[in-house]
């Protein structure tokens, strides 16, 4: 079996694996295995590295840009007053570490949330710890530090009604303490 990788600077990494199982070599007709690879280019200005639009890894996998070829990634969440990695979030921090060491021009920006308790100073402080704690656990796993950003963003874009006052059930609070991907920029090594 084989594992092909075709990579081009602007353009998303394509992984094809093909499988040698049950073929003949000896077959004239099965000697060659074939693979159509088609490669999607990257909105990027080739002279400073911006896109011209971020891609946003939305709740669920999916993406602001539903035609690239993007890894399903979930947000992550936090226990309240909480910026410690769980268990649960290292899975989809790991399909981001992935992605980026199969696309290693990619920058993405980690922006992090927190519900509505606590004051409005607290939480923006708690977010940046957030989206702090998650790069430094993107970069433990080999992920150069210069191609992640960290964003704090307190309680200022909550994903539901639960804003200050409101009485919310503690599933609801947890939604809004999240971290979010988006990819930003690409840089050529």
């Amino acid at each position: 079996d084989f594992t092909l990788y075709a990579t081009k600077n602007f353009f998303f990494t394509e992984v094809k694996h093909l499988s040698t199982r049950d073929r003949d070599c000896n077959n004239p007709d099965q000697k060659e295995l074939n693979a159509d690879i088609l490669l999607a280019g990257i909105p990027v200005d080739p002279t400073t590295g911006q896109l011209s639009e971020p891609i946003t890894i939305v709740a669920g996998g999916e993406t602001s840009h539903p035609d690239l070829p993007l890894p399903k990634i979930n947000f992550i969440y936090y226990d309240l007053d909480q910026y410690y990695i769980r268990d649960d979030a290292k899975v989809e921090l790991d399909k981001i570490v992935a992605f980026m060491k199969e696309n290693p021009g990619v920058v993405i920006q980690l922006k992090s949330h927190t519900d509505s308790r606590g004051t409005k100073e607290y939480n923006q402080t708690l977010s940046a710890k957030r989206a702090q704690a998650a790069v430094d656990y993107i970069v433990s796993k080999g992920v150069a530090r210069n191609r992640l950003t960290a964003m704090g963003l307190g309680e200022t874009q909550p994903v539901n009604e639960c804003t200050d006052g409101v009485n919310c059930p503690e599933e609801k609070h947890q939604k809004n303490r999240r971290t979010e991907f988006v990819i930003t920029g690409y840089t050529i090594k």
